[in-house]
């Protein structure tokens, strides 16, 4: 059990006193109290998951943008929608390379 306070507060657990500060990760037996207590924690086993950053376009350079494509052609028709939604400031080689790799059989 994991969970993570929400602000800073004292509880009583255990025979002492705990004193918890916002944004504080408690694992064990007194998270367990605290979800149970009705304390201000966030569950962190049923908090939403993070998006991972691997999944977006990077914003970067020409090279950056290629190296992260690779040869994947779902990430460049997914970079090229991105570039293309530039409108005027588009990067006319990045867009020329994606379309390259996304026309080549």
């Amino acid at each position: 059990m994991s969970v993570k306070t929400t602000r800073a507060f004292s509880a009583y657990w255990n025979y002492q006193t705990w004193h918890l500060a916002a944004g504080e990760e408690v694992t064990g037996g007194l998270a367990d109290y605290l979800l149970a207590t009705g304390c201000p924690v966030e569950d962190l086993a049923t908090a939403p998951a993070a998006e991972d950053p691997g999944d977006q376009v990077p914003d970067g350079t020409v090279a950056e943008v290629a190296d992260w494509v690779g040869d994947d052609r779902d990430r460049a028709r997914a970079a090229l929608d991105a570039e293309q939604a530039k409108g005027d400031g588009a990067r006319s080689t990045l867009v020329a390379a994606l379309e390259k790799l996304l026309s080549a059989e």
